[in-house]
């Protein structure tokens, strides 16, 4: 996780980095498991995480096989767009 990340958490909440780290790290284990369970799980002014279904060729012992997998995506929001922005 990034540093400088836990570091503003840390300030802005007054909680003990380590603290501020393991929040931070629960907040990403909810937003995987929302996503094993759901396609979408957005978060008001900031954005919304998007599971799609993937196909990618593999080949494996010389035969070639369709594999389907999830990828996650993240749209962010018009409000933070504009904030970073300006």
């Amino acid at each position: 996780m990034s540093k400088e990340l836990i570091d503003r958490i840390s300030k802005e909440t007054g909680l003990p980095k380590t603290k501020a780290a393991e929040q931070l790290k629960n907040v990403f284990q909810a937003i995987g498991l929302e996503l094993q369970e759901k396609d979408s799980v957005s978060i008001k002014d900031f954005g919304s995480f998007n599971k799609s279904r993937f196909r990618k060729k593999t080949v494996l012992f010389k035969k070639e096989y369709m594999v389907d997998t999830n990828v996650v995506r993240f749209n962010i929001f018009k409000k933070l767009k504009t904030s970073i922005n300006s």
